[in-house]
């Protein structure tokens, strides 16, 4: 098979799994609210893409909501660029994301670890071990396992692994839509965001997916259209983990 049909079957494969997976969320209980909820983001974008909405809610609900976004993505156009004006603009886009979705620059903080390498060596274990533990929130969301991308499966190892037996840790979706792979282990929430909050998130989502640079290249990178049609559905999806952990 070559490399065109593969693709093409995989994405058929993948547009059929996604619809599937958007008609059951009417079926899944509705993901609850804690009082403080952080949010971990690989990258910025990944909190926008997987919870916009749910943030949204959140704030809606009297929720204190942080965001800690652990690499600035500046890989995200490949090698060649200056990743440090990638890593600016893009951290840039993110406060402007956060503040359609309600959050203050305070509520973002970024750590700066390496795009692609995120969370591998004990210190950028320590960092973020030090945002939760000094906020002390009551629910720690991440990306899943099912989402490919090897920061995002770090983050959401180390997240489970920090956790203690007092916050309820819940994976989100953002790749896990796009590509076929066994992603709703632990119970699967949804939140079905209501019309504001969806359309709150509609317009945090364009600030990432139409800021563009001088060459026509979009800051987060060329992402694929289907995952685009799936992040801006009305439902997000998370997966409740169970914490085998007591943080000593």
């Amino acid at each position: 098979m070559t490399p065109y049909y593969y693709r093409y079957l995989r994405d058929c494969v993948a547009r059929i799994r996604s619809q599937l997976l958007y008609a059951a969320c009417h079926f899944m209980p509705q993901m609850p609210y804690g009082k403080r909820v952080m949010i971990v983001a690989p990258h910025p974008d990944d909190e926008t893409f997987g919870a916009g909405a749910y943030i949204c809610s959140l704030l809606a609900n009297g929720s204190k909501v942080r965001v800690v976004v652990l690499s600035s993505g500046g890989r995200s156009l490949g090698d060649s660029d200056d990743s440090t004006e990638v890593e600016r603009q893009r951290e840039l886009l993110c406060l402007r994301a956060t503040s359609i979705l309600g959050l203050g620059e305070d509520d973002v903080v970024f750590l700066r670890q390496p795009d692609g390498s995120v969370l591998t060596d004990s210190d950028m274990v320590g960092q973020l071990r030090y945002e939760v533990e000094s906020w002390k929130p009551d629910m720690l969301l991440s990306p899943g396992f099912g989402e490919v991308w090897s920061d995002h499966i770090n983050t959401a190892k180390v997240v489970l692994h920090i956790a203690n037996n007092n916050c309820m840790v819940y994976h989100y979706w953002v790749w896990s839509w796009y590509y076929n792979t066994l992603s709703w282990y632990g119970r699967m929430y949804c939140n079905i965001g209501s019309r504001s909050c969806c359309s709150v998130k509609q317009k945090a989502v364009d600030v990432y997916i139409k800021s563009k640079r001088s060459d026509g290249n979009v800051w987060s990178g060329n992402l694929p259209m289907l995952l685009i049609k799936c992040i801006r559905q009305d439902n997000e999806i998370f997966c409740k983990m169970t914490v085998c952990n007591d943080n000593k």
